[in-house]
């Protein structure tokens, strides 16, 4: 019964061990990028704060996971926001490297330009 009950287990730790092999997991390929998230060299793509809702039109900046300097891929996690309400993290819509970011404050007015990616 023993050996039987340890076997079960083994074999599950294996199927979890296969099915996280590639933690953490790969980067997309270039033809899973979307075409318009590649940007040319120097090219700079701006990041801003979208509507979430019709009567909320203000978000605080609570933790940036980047810094300016960074070269973050297309679908990076890059920055947490909050409203009263709920607590979001925005990915990068681009792959570049980060010449701007918008510093951590409250109050940030919808549509306003947060981060600046430069393409590579």
């Amino acid at each position: 019964m023993i050996r039987k009950v340890l076997k079960s287990i083994s074999e599950f730790f294996i199927k979890i061990d296969r099915e996280y092999d590639e933690y953490p997991p790969k980067p997309l390929k270039k033809e899973e990028v979307p075409p318009e998230s590649i940007l040319s060299t120097g090219e700079i793509a701006e990041i801003t704060i979208p509507q979430f809702d019709e009567k909320k039109s203000t978000v605080s900046i609570d933790k940036w996971l980047i810094k300016v300097g960074d070269i973050v891929q297309y679908g990076d996690i890059i920055v947490e926001v909050s409203t009263d309400k709920v607590t979001m993290e925005f990915e990068a819509f681009y792959t570049g490297k980060v010449v701007y970011l918008l510093p951590c404050q409250e109050n940030v007015p919808v549509g306003t330009v947060i981060c600046k990616i430069e393409g590579i």
